[in-house]
């Protein structure tokens, strides 16, 4: 079924390419999906209301109290809001704890960083990438962690076929 879907949907990869991707029905699907394939231990993974949809550029990226505005225009800021290299998971209480922050208190956050160690760190290997390969995040690392993404998602899809 997988396959004849990839046939029928050819440009699926178009469909990943859009600005607004947060608002799409099959993003956390998708998302699942690649962290599936990160662990090396692969056990069913539910969707459930717990697991949600983080912007690592905030919605309020323009607040003065962030950081965002050295990094971000107001146009590039609404170019990659809600596109699939600034969203991750991450369990619904880290997503509250984390909303609305600038980079650095994300990242402390997804580490589970509270003085105690990374006892709390985030269960979401795709989110844990973030904090390996990306110090800063900029537009350049938004673009960078999409075309990651993408050719993950290629890759799984085709080994599919």
């Amino acid at each position: 079924m997988v396959s004849e879907n990839i046939q029928k949907y050819k440009g699926y990869e178009n469909f990943l390419n859009v600005n607004n991707l947060y608002w799409t029905r099959w993003l956390k699907p998708i998302l699942l999906t690649i962290e599936y394939f990160e662990h090396e231990k692969q056990e069913y993974i539910p969707i459930t209301r717990d697991i949600q949809i983080e912007h690592i550029l905030t919605d309020h990226w323009d607040n003065d109290n962030f950081n965002w505005k050295d990094k971000f225009t107001k146009d590039i800021a609404e170019n990659l809001l809600h596109s699939l290299g600034n969203l991750t998971l991450l369990s619904g209480r880290k997503n509250i704890q984390a909303s609305n922050r600038n980079y650095k208190d994300k990242q402390e956050i997804y580490k589970g960083n509270s003085g105690k160690g990374f006892d709390g760190k985030t269960y979401f290997e795709i989110t844990k990438q973030i904090l390996d390969d990306y110090p800063n995040w900029t537009p350049v690392d938004i673009n960078n962690r999409y075309n990651k993404l993408v050719e993950k998602i290629d890759n799984i899809l085709k080994m599919k076929l």
